[in-house]
């Protein structure tokens, strides 16, 4: 009875220290655990938005052989042998520019991300000392804003825009028809990554605001200017 007595005795007294040690676990512990798993979790979505991106062109580009077969076939209604490797070029040019576009649109959205983690990670510092309840509902809307923008690219990456011929003197509506299309989708696009741009700016205003910096922003937010609509 002793022994046991002794061994429960040692038993608590391991386990009292324990207990007391996960309890005194301070706010700055917390929050440094909180932003590591923020930034682990903000990696995964990268890491997941790229891989959904590559499927969607791996799904596009396998109907490539099928649609560019099909514009071969429309093609027999035109007799002039340069227009018809003219439209062959451009038909492959705007899938390499779809391509290139939501390539560049995705590297401006993960750059505008580790900002508005900079912003949420020095709001997190902040929150001791002040109140960033308005920077927090920025934050929040710029997440949503940014997701919007995935959401739109990763549509876009599996859009095609095959030409239809209609006849030899329609071929320039024709082709122009698909490059308008695809330059209408892609300036759609662009504005839901400028949108995202902005809310994450007025995040870090909110939070420069909160922390009395006279309202300037001390995270630079990626510039969406070379975000051309012009093909």
């Amino acid at each position: 009875m002793k022994r046991y007595l002794i061994f429960s005795g040692l038993a608590l007294a391991i386990a009292v220290p324990a207990i007391a040690q996960v309890a005194t676990s301070t706010p700055r512990e917390q929050m440094r655990d909180a932003r590591q798993q923020f930034q682990q979790d903000a990696q995964q979505k990268r890491a997941d938005l790229k891989a959904t991106i590559e499927t969607q062109r791996a799904a596009m580009k396998a109907t490539l052989d099928v649609r560019r077969e099909a514009l071969k076939q429309q093609l027999q209604k035109v007799r002039d042998e340069r227009k018809k490797a003219a439209v062959e070029r451009i038909d492959a040019r705007l899938t390499g520019i779809n391509e290139q576009r939501t390539a560049h649109f995705s590297s401006v959205v993960e750059k505008i991300e580790k900002v508005l983690a900079n912003v949420i990670e020095r709001t997190d510092k902040a929150q001791t000392a002040r109140d960033v309840a308005a920077a927090r509902t920025a934050i929040t809307r710029a997440q949503s804003a940014i997701q919007a923008a995935k959401d739109a690219i990763v549509a876009q990456a599996g859009k095609t825009y095959p030409i239809t011929i209609s006849s030899e003197t329609g071929l320039r509506a024709d082709v122009q028809k698909a490059a308008k299309a695809l330059q209408a989708d892609l300036n759609a696009v662009r504005e839901k990554v400028k949108a995202a741009h902005e809310a994450v700016r007025q995040a870090a205003v909110a939070l420069a605001q909160a922390t009395r910096t006279g309202g300037t922003a001390t995270s630079t937010v990626p510039s969406t200017t070379g975000m051309s609509s012009e093909q």
